[in-house]
């Protein structure tokens, strides 16, 4: 049966999904925590998802397209369900790349204090071709009363995965290659909080409020290292990421308070 279509409903949050193993990740973390997770459909908008209420927050979680710049993926999306909805906080859920094996693993979920941005640069010649200037490109600091429930949450409940708060890259490249990125890394000028990973989708959430009154954050988990699309593309591990990053946020929604 499909379901029925309705515009969305006012609420306090909107998390933002993406593929469907990101949703199949929420609906399972949901169920495991006993909350709602009833698909609906809005003609004008498109599928979200209603948890209700969520401890004290009424929750609706929106699904995307992939990236942050086309017609339906996150940044669109966030701007159109924010304005219907009236929500004040974002949460851009799902997978994300680490930065490194050696200190990092498989289904450990990156808490972004700060974003950068790293297609907004500009090019500019070197001697060994064209090379990215960061030098005008700001980091973009996330919700600090969102990032205050997440720790609260990271410190109240023991986890069998790791959880890390630092500076995600976040921009339009699907990372395979490990030279990519470690050559964004070594281009980015330092931060206030260490480079822990990157996304595609959590850029979008920048357009939807002033910079100096960020109503956002990103919470992943990390599914690959962006080193090849072979090896680090296994289903457990997007599974796993998906899940723990799902569980993590909505523990700590309905904790919070």
């Amino acid at each position: 049966m499909n379901p029925a279509s309705s515009p969305p409903p006012a609420c306090d949050i909107l998390l933002f999904v993406t593929t469907e193993d990101e949703v199949k990740a929420m609906q399972l973390a949901a169920s495991s925590l006993q909350l709602a997770f009833e698909p609906r459909t809005s003609h004008e908008l498109g599928d979200y998802f209603d948890l209700e209420r969520v401890g004290q927050y009424r929750v609706l979680a929106v699904k995307t397209r992939m990236g942050a710049f086309q017609y339906g993926a996150s940044t669109s999306k966030a701007i159109l369900f924010e304005r219907q909805t009236g929500a004040q906080r974002l949460i851009a859920l799902g997978m994300a790349f680490g930065m490194s094996r050696k200190v990092q693993g498989f289904g450990d979920v990156l808490v972004s204090q700060s974003l950068f941005p790293y297609d907004d640069r500009e090019m500019v010649d070197s001697p060994t071709g064209p090379a990215p200037n960061y030098s005008r490109t700001k980091y973009r600091h996330a919700n600090a009363g969102l990032i205050a429930m997440v720790e609260r949450e990271a410190k109240r409940t023991p986890y069998h995965f790791r959880v890390s708060f630092g500076t995600l890259l976040s921009g339009g490249a699907r990372v395979s290659s490990q030279q990519f990125r470690d050559e964004l890394f070594n281009h980015v000028p330092p931060g206030r909080f260490p480079v822990i990973g990157g996304d595609m989708e959590g850029v979008g959430l920048l357009a939807v409020a002033p910079a100096d009154r960020p109503v956002w954050i990103v919470v992943k988990g990390i599914s690959d290292f962006g080193e090849g699309p072979v090896a680090d593309t296994v289903p457990d591990n997007r599974a796993t990421a998906c899940f723990n990053a799902a569980l993590l946020v909505l523990s700590a929604i309905r904790n919070d308070g």
